[in-house]
């Protein structure tokens, strides 16, 4: 219609009209556009509160998780501290040896759920978060996850294997009623006697307690990611396993 009555205008000439409806037109553009842009902004802010409260979820449940490997880890701690006690010739504290010593080249760790950080960045929306030290946070706990398998991987694959060394002392009965499926007896007297098991036992409690301090390190940036999440959502971080 405007164009129609721009292209009358100009045959007649009446160059007012024809300012009044070239402004016209040239609004109409302009506000059609707007409109558009705010309708894709509008989608943007949608999908990236969607996708973010996707991500709290998930932290909340990885930041749970991390203490509750971390409790666990503070239970057996006894168990080994005693083993190591008997392994040279000292009064153990509180604790079962026995347990202990079949746990203490186990690197338990918790494996965290990464699905809606891995579909952030497989398509490419991790871009739509509009804070840069948001994103950035996220960037960098992805990174702890990495580097906490890799060094658990590492202490892995240099421990020794402690019940194999301990076997000429050791003797088993299968029991279903334990937590280990099976009762272990040590002869600690002679077990005491064996250098390279004592050697190899202080070595893997020392790796035990560096691997459990950085337990510590990732659930403390898994909380204060938690935190920064819900400030930007407006809602509460409530750490909870499903």
């Amino acid at each position: 219609m405007i164009l129609r009555r721009l292209s009358q205008n100009l045959k007649a000439q009446n160059w007012t009209a024809i300012a009044i409806e070239f402004v016209l037109l040239v609004c109409g553009v302009y506000l059609g556009i707007q409109v558009a842009n705010w309708n894709e902004a509008r989608r943007e802010r949608a999908a990236e509160r969607h996708s973010l409260l996707l991500l709290l979820k998930e932290i909340e449940q990885n930041t749970a998780y991390a203490q509750f490997v971390i409790d666990n880890a503070q239970r057996v701690q006894p168990d080994m501290a005693a083993a190591l006690a008997m392994l040279e010739g000292a009064r153990p504290g509180e604790g079962d040896p026995n347990e202990g010593l079949a746990r203490m080249a186990v690197f338990r760790d918790s494996t965290p759920i990464t699905a809606t950080y891995d579909d952030l960045v497989s398509t490419g929306r991790l871009s739509i978060v509009r804070s840069d030290a948001l994103r950035t946070k996220i960037s960098v706990y992805a990174s702890l996850i990495d580097y906490q398998e890799r060094l658990r991987a590492g202490y892995i694959d240099r421990a020794p294997d402690i019940l194999a060394m301990a076997s000429p002392y050791a003797s088993y009965r299968f029991d279903p009623g334990r937590e280990l499926g099976y009762d272990l007896a040590i002869d600690w007297a002679s077990a005491a006697g064996d250098k390279s098991l004592v050697n190899a036992a202080n070595r893997v409690m020392g790796d035990q307690e560096a691997f459990h301090q950085r337990r510590f390190v990732f659930k403390q940036y898994a909380q204060e990611l938690c935190d920064s999440l819900a400030a930007e959502l407006g809602e509460t971080c409530t750490p909870r396993l499903d």
